[in-house]
């Protein structure tokens, strides 16, 4: 849908940037002391050569993932399914706006994907986590939620004289069930696999370096010994179990207290539950990259 697709871009980008290893990136020369007047100094980064090669190839890969696949996808959505995918808005997409709305995706994809790698580089892995999961909460909340509380209706609607027609009486399965049948779930779910495979083919081989081998001591393999692949599935699981639990409570706190209080509840919440350097994402961060703990530095995530 137009008014999500940007937040599920950036949180694409994001995803595909954690799972490229540290060692791939440019070494990192931290300095630990302090000078003659007590101040730290900053930490200085050394590119090579090697490093340099590296970070291209990904960047390049992750381009051209959204230009050839995640951006035409959302462009044949919006061709075969206007109304559905502009949340029957009345928002006529045609020349230069659908233009726009396949740039934009492609930037904001990329944005995440080069934001992320920063952060990743930079130690900072739990920061990395908590603004790709904040992307990929807001992406599920406006599918439920949307602007006015009716978002899960005009995702579970493939005709607009329908939607229209939604009451409280309505039992909100029997439109999950009669959803699941048409050609719109269809679409969507051979477009998951197609997307959503070739992303995890990408993000387990970066994963897994050039020995073929995840690190030792990262979350979700022992020893190194199990698939990439299993590390890529547990940390796209656990990052898509999170926004859909904030999607939830926000989505109960924006119908109990109304939009601006709901949404500082909201904010707070999510803030409470991934920014603490003890919380789930922290924990992850910490399994998610081991290196930094082995290089002896005091990393930020």
């Amino acid at each position: 849908m137009v008014q999500a697709d940007g937040f599920f871009a950036y949180a694409t980008g994001a995803a595909l940037a954690l799972c490229v290893r540290r060692s791939a990136y440019p070494r990192h020369t931290v300095h630990a002391g302090r000078d003659a007047e007590g101040a730290r100094p900053p930490v200085h980064a050394r590119r090579d050569a090697e490093g340099a090669r590296g970070g291209a190839h990904h960047f390049a890969v992750a381009l051209a993932y959204f230009a050839l696949l995640f951006v035409p996808c959302e462009l044949w959505l919006l061709w075969r399914f206007p109304g559905w995918e502009t949340m029957y808005a009345g928002i006529t997409m045609t020349g230069w706006p659908t233009a726009l709305f396949a740039a934009s995706l492609l930037v904001l994809g990329m944005l995440g994907f080069t934001v992320t790698r920063r952060l990743v580089r930079r130690g900072r892995t739990r920061l990395a986590l908590v603004q790709g999961a904040a992307s990929c909460s807001l992406f599920v909340f406006v599918m439920v939620h949307g602007w006015d509380g009716s978002g899960y209706q005009r995702f579970l609607e493939t005709d607009p004289r329908v939607f229209h027609r939604w009451g409280e009486a309505d039992d909100v399965l029997d439109h999950v069930w009669l959803w699941l049948g048409t050609e719109l779930a269809l679409t969507l779910g051979i477009m998951a696999v197609v997307a959503g495979t070739t992303g995890l083919v990408i993000g387990s081989r970066w994963f897994a370096g050039t020995d073929g081998r995840p690190p030792k001591g990262t979350w979700g393999v022992r020893g190194g010994r199990r698939s990439s692949t299993l590390f890529a599935l547990s940390l796209g699981g656990t990052l898509t179990a999170l926004a859909v639990a904030w999607a939830a409570i926000a989505f109960c706190l924006f119908n109990l207290f109304g939009g601006a209080l709901g949404g500082a509840v909201a904010a707070v919440v999510f803030l409470v539950t991934t920014v603490p350097r003890r919380g789930v994402l922290a924990h992850l961060a910490r399994r998610l990259d081991p290196e930094t703990r082995a290089e002896g530095a005091k990393p930020e995530a």
